[in-house]
């Protein structure tokens, strides 16, 4: 690594970079000995002990690296906010979607019978019927509710919930 680069990192107060030895990264490490070459080293000597064009050079230096940490913090805090809206936004339409898909599937349930057909009057006619049995056997009138009670009376099926057998392809 370029020594002005590790003096500017040791000036600045920032963790050294990650070295890896590839080939990409000696390029890298060219590129950047060749990028340091256009720019003056910042001097590891006071301020005070160097004369004007020299104390103008170091405190340029200076103040771009300032100028790229506060680059850096400003794009790290918006990406973080980027990211949050992000996550509030997914959340949000995934829950529509959710409800989007519960409200689909429940309006396709349908009734199996749409028309009465007369299930009513057959109901009580069947239960008028058992009436005049349980009379003929011999049963006191009084008493019939109590023997009607005691048999199950006809399933009714006009609430019964069909889903026909649809495919959904959700994309």
């Amino acid at each position: 690594m370029n020594k002005h680069a590790q003096s500017a990192i040791r000036k600045v107060r920032m963790p050294a970079p990650i070295e890896s030895h590839s080939p990409r990264s000696n390029q890298s490490e060219s590129m950047a000995a060749e990028y340091q070459s256009k720019f003056p080293p910042i001097s590891t000597r006071p301020l005070s002990s160097l004369s004007y064009s020299e104390k103008r050079d170091c405190i340029s230096d200076i103040m771009a690296l300032g100028s790229l940490r506060a680059f850096d913090a400003a794009h790290r805090h918006q990406a973080e906010i980027m990211e949050k809206d992000f996550n509030r936004q997914w959340k949000d339409q995934e829950r529509y979607r959710k409800w989007k898909t519960r409200q689909s599937q429940s309006r396709i349930s349908t009734r199996r019978k749409d028309r009465d057909r007369g299930v009513l009057e057959s109901i009580v006619s069947q239960r008028n019927q058992k009436r005049r049995d349980f009379i003929a056997s011999g049963v006191p009138p009084d008493s019939v509710p109590l023997y009607m009670t005691r048999h199950p009376l006809p399933k009714e099926d006009r609430a019964i919930y069909t889903r026909p057998n649809h495919v959904f392809f959700w994309g």
